[in-house]
């Protein structure tokens, strides 16, 4: 469930929201601001992260919160690579997605640590 889904004129983000795995695209971003924040399950207390965002202004920042609220990963989304998070509690976990200013193309991978 997304609590706030809006992005400059002219683009949509995409999302796959599904137990385990989560991912997110969005491009032709200009100059935005705003969070973003969805509900997505998860069966395990580590997650994976893969990032291959192109942000050419401003920053954005990825947080994961687990069941119980505490965040357990936070990386700038300018930084390509794959990530683990620290371990949590399992179930229904928030997405943030916090925007300044930014601008560029946004992907990113959430998924059950195997």
């Amino acid at each position: 469930m997304c609590i706030r889904d809006r992005t400059s004129p002219g683009s949509q983000p995409q999302v796959v929201n599904s137990t385990d795995t989560f991912e997110f695209q969005v491009s032709a971003m200009q100059n935005y601001s705003s969070t973003w924040r969805y509900d997505w399950s998860t069966t395990g207390s580590v997650v994976d992260v893969d990032q291959s965002s192109v942000v050419s202004g401003g920053s954005v920042t990825l947080r994961l919160r687990d069941a119980d609220g505490a965040i357990v990963y936070s990386r700038d989304l300018a930084q390509d690579g794959s990530y683990t998070s620290e371990a949590g509690a399992t179930g229904q976990w928030q997405v943030e997605i916090i925007l300044t200013k930014c601008s560029g193309t946004l992907n990113f991978r959430v998924q059950k640590n195997q």
